[in-house]
């Protein structure tokens, strides 16, 4: 029985297999590779869809972004939602996000702890300056009190 799956998966299959006969090749335990003739999958188009102001004011109202409640752990998840919309930064990097390395007279932040571990600047827009700003900047400590979860989502939890 054959399972179906993603032409992705299937391709790094394809490549794992390829590259393991050829290994074995070299100890001349196989003579011919069989996988000689085998063509990877076509890899789908990469998607080029962007989330609509429908899908974005339904996750905040979902955080009760727009209730005065004060600034509770689901808003500040709210902000870093709408910030991380502007600037492209990854979940990690806003909830390390500090606030001596924001330049608001710069128009830019830096990170120190990004995923290929160099230092970078992010340029901000006025939109997501304002949302910085409604955050009642301080001279030290994180932007944030929520914290980054292993499964992809914000913890209520204060931050350490």
């Amino acid at each position: 029985m054959i399972l179906p799956f993603a032409p992705c998966l299937a391709a790094a299959f394809t490549i794992i297999l390829r590259h393991g006969v050829r290994f074995r090749q070299g100890y001349l335990w196989i003579k011919q590779n069989p996988c000689k003739g085998c063509q990877r999958p076509r890899q789908p188009a990469p998607r080029e869809r962007r989330i609509s102001e429908h899908e974005i004011n339904r996750i905040l109202a979902a955080l009760y972004f727009y209730e005065d409640r004060g600034l509770t752990a689901r808003k500040q998840t709210g902000y870093a939602f709408l910030i991380a919309l502007e600037t492209a930064m990854r979940q990690g990097e806003i909830c390390g996000l500090q606030w001596p390395d924001i330049d608001f007279r710069g128009k830019y932040l830096t990170l120190h702890d990004t995923k290929n571990s160099t230092r970078r600047h992010v340029p901000l827009s006025s939109k997501a300056i304002t949302l910085l700003q409604a955050l009642e900047p301080k001279a030290t400590g994180k932007v944030f009190s929520v914290r980054q979860q292993s499964g992809g989502y914000f913890s209520a939890r204060r931050s350490r």
